[in-house]
């Protein structure tokens, strides 16, 4: 597997917060990366398309109504998101940002080890306001409607070790444990 970072970065280079919007009082939301993507195919092109097609199966659709721009380490460098969506304010979602969803960013794919790899920060958001309600939620969701919409095997979970305590005084990662899952298409 290539190196896989442990954060989404933020246009100023620094860890993602959501929303900038606090946990508590001056406590920061990081958003972490938890969920890598795993893709056999011969080629980049072919992998684009057979990640799109799982992604619309599994109800992750391309929808507006997100906060977009965000870059991530993957294998030796930073990368952005895909211009698909196209649109800004884009993200991966089973639902719209008007109702409760989980929604994801996704970066890559890059060639490593025989396959291709993505990978993403999904959380799981209230509406209207856009309040964060749990990372884990949403990277279990994501799992499950890719297995069983979009043919997807689930693999053991990555220690990716990017949980930071809810009670740590300026910021937290909220629910997350520090691991992504490795959903294989």
């Amino acid at each position: 597997m290539p190196a896989i970072g442990k954060w989404m970065i933020g246009a100023d280079g620094r860890v993602a917060h959501w929303l900038k919007w606090g946990y508590g009082p001056n406590v920061q939301i990081d958003e972490p990366i938890n969920v890598i993507i795993r893709i056999r195919a011969e080629t980049m092109a072919a992998a684009d398309e057979k990640l799109r097609a799982a992604l619309e199966r599994a109800g992750f659709s391309a929808r507006s109504g997100h906060s977009s721009g965000y870059e991530a380490y993957l294998g030796p460098s930073r990368h952005r998101q895909p211009q698909r969506p196209q649109e800004e304010g884009r993200a991966y979602a089973d639902n719209d940002c008007i109702w409760p969803n989980d929604h994801g960013r996704l970066f890559g794919p890059i060639r490593s080890h025989g396959a291709y790899y993505v990978i993403g920060a999904f959380s799981r958001e209230d509406a209207p306001l856009h309040s964060y309600i749990s990372f884990q939620q949403a990277r279990d969701t994501f799992a499950r409607k890719m297995r069983d919409f979009a043919r997807a095997t689930i693999g053991q979970p990555i220690p990716l070790e990017n949980a930071v305590p809810k009670d740590f005084p300026t910021e937290t990662t909220g629910d997350h444990d520090g691991f992504a899952v490795l959903v294989n298409l």
